[in-house]
């Protein structure tokens, strides 16, 4: 019988492992698991900043303006310009929401034409002088009392 008990002991150590060699496993795995996060971190941070990443400036439209950079492309002033630094702003007058939308308006040099840059219509409208202190564009209508106004049809919307 003690030599059965003495086998079986035998067979159970010979077969376990330690608790020295199962702390040496778990940290050989650990290290490795560490060492394969780093470089996958490695690897997806040198994708980011050399690889697919979209560039600055890469957003450029047909007359080289970069819209990220807040620029759009005035016909009047033949240049790329920044809506938010031009003089004349006109706020909107029933805003929908939170929030007030502008219009900018840019002049021709003798005010013959005008140039509305209104939200949601693609570019800058070309308003053309019919009187003193009135441009239109279709069913736009830019007049000069006290500041500038806009009117679509019969009803101002930015003043």
């Amino acid at each position: 019988m003690k030599t059965k008990i003495l086998q079986k002991r035998l067979w159970v150590n010979a077969n376990s492992t330690s608790k020295k060699d199962v702390g040496y496993s778990i940290y050989k795995k650990s290290t490795y698991f560490f060492i394969f996060c780093f470089l996958f971190s490695v690897n997806l941070n040198a994708q980011t900043i050399g690889g697919n990443a979209p560039k600055t400036g890469a957003d450029k439209d047909s007359h080289g303006c970069i819209a990220s950079a807040g620029y759009t492309y005035s016909t009047i002033k033949k240049t790329c310009i920044r809506l938010f630094e031009q003089k004349i702003q006109l706020a909107e007058v029933s805003p929908k929401g939170s929030s007030t939308a502008n219009t900018t308006v840019i002049f021709s040099t003798h005010k013959q034409k005008a140039e509305v840059f209104i939200p949601n219509e693609q570019g800058g409208l070309l308003f053309t002088k019919v009187a003193a202190g009135k441009w239109k564009y279709k069913n736009y209508t830019l007049f000069q009392n006290k500041g500038y106004r806009l009117k679509k049809g019969k009803k101002i919307i930015y003043q």
